[in-house]
């Protein structure tokens, strides 16, 4: 098969929808000719090679001339790439960019044999909220709904997309959800993390992702003080790439007097990640809203229990005393008793950890990608 991605970031940017497209057309490229169409720049980084071969993906960066927030890019080269490359599949990830709707609508008016297919990576502009981005939301989805339409498969990473698929037009939904890697379940050696850490003889929280305001890591500074008071042994550990916020969760720790309890790990690499997340017992994902939450998934491999907030993706890998907890955003007295019963039921933990381990396993890219190439194998047999 010829197949072919949208996506307005890709490789070597990071973030979730980045990472599915990278390891789906990573594991396809083995066996099929995979085209990945994208931006040539992420903010203010700017990548020089704008062709390339990487794990077998040919990757076409489109020059990006200007970006009015995430959903409005402007790259003119995409549209002449995408028409030019003769595929089977054609498939966007994620949905509210009017560049792509027209590359859409292009193909399959000049490439009828095309099939089209939709990974919506979260509801359309889910977190906004002010008056303004409410009508814009409205404007646009009259606008592109009719392309929606002309997509012949759906890809959901979770089944709880379901709810907001026909709002969309888009219909025919496959789960495929997101997946790790081999590699993240290799034995580690954490003696020397642990040691440099401070960790010895204690209960280890995590939060390991991007640190913004709508994750809500602030959330369980808030109420650490009181689980300290009956918890000393407790500790929090934080890492990830810093998105503007960090400032003011080390202004929050200074302001509570947690500095003994909560240790910033700064960005990590994927060995140091993984040593953080084998020396954590919990995982925090405090998140206002998440399609998914890969680092919730990473955690579950690494053996921890898991809080979470009743996210999409919190309520498809967490099963409420089976494999961890849910709360409602911004409860931070029902996070404050998740974190108890935590502290208070050691074997319940155990037993969560356990089952987190031999969960994570089922997804696997390798796995998840057959399930996909299906997909592909059904839409143009049909």
């Amino acid at each position: 098969m010829k197949i072919g991605f949208v996506s307005t970031y890709f490789w070597p940017f990071e973030g979730g929808a980045e990472r599915n497209c990278f390891f789906n057309a990573k594991e396809l490229a083995k066996k099929h000719e995979v085209h990945v169409f994208t931006s040539d720049r992420k903010g203010e980084q700017v990548l020089a090679k704008k062709e390339e071969i990487v794990s077998g993906i040919k990757i076409h960066r489109c020059r990006e001339f200007f970006r009015f927030g995430y959903y409005f890019p402007f790259y003119l080269s995409m549209l002449s790439k995408v028409l030019e490359t003769d595929l089977d599949i054609l498939h966007v990830q994620s949905i509210g960019f009017l560049q792509h709707d027209f590359i859409v609508l292009l193909k399959k008016l000049f490439s009828p044999k095309t099939k089209l297919v939709n990974t919506p990576h979260g509801p359309f502009m889910a977190r906004s909220k002010s008056p303004f981005s409410k009508i814009l939301k409205s404007t646009i989805k009259f606008i592109e709904n009719p392309v929606n339409a002309l997509y012949s498969a759906t890809i959901i990473i979770t089944k709880q997309q379901k709810k907001w698929l026909k709002e969309f037009s888009l219909h025919n939904p496959v789960v495929v959800a997101n997946g790790l890697q081999p590699e993240f379940f290799k034995e580690v050696n954490t003696e020397d993390f642990v040691k440099q850490s401070g960790l010895k003889n204690k209960f280890v929280f995590s939060y390991i992702g991007r640190i913004q305001d709508y994750k809500g890591v602030q959330h369980f500074i808030s109420c650490l003080g009181n689980l300290i008071r009956d918890y000393p042994n407790v500790v929090f550990l934080i890492g990830g790439k810093d998105d503007g916020y960090l400032a003011e969760l080390k202004s929050l720790v200074d302001a509570k007097k947690l500095r003994d309890y909560v240790i910033f790990l700064g960005e990590l690499d994927e060995e140091t990640k993984i040593k953080a997340l084998e020396a954590s017992d919990v995982y925090v994902f405090p998140s206002e809203w998440e399609a998914f939450g890969i680092s919730m998934l990473e955690a579950m491999a690494r053996g921890n229990a898991i809080i979470t907030t009743k996210t999409e993706g919190g309520l498809f890998l967490v099963k409420p005393y089976v494999n961890g907890l849910h709360y409602q955003f911004r409860d931070i007295f029902a996070l404050e008793k998740c974190a108890r019963f935590m502290l208070e039921n050691p074997k319940k933990v155990q037993k969560m950890q356990q089952i987190n381990r031999i969960l994570a396993k089922n997804f696997l890219w390798e796995d998840l990608a057959k399930k996909l190439e299906k997909v592909y194998r059904d839409l143009l047999t049909s």
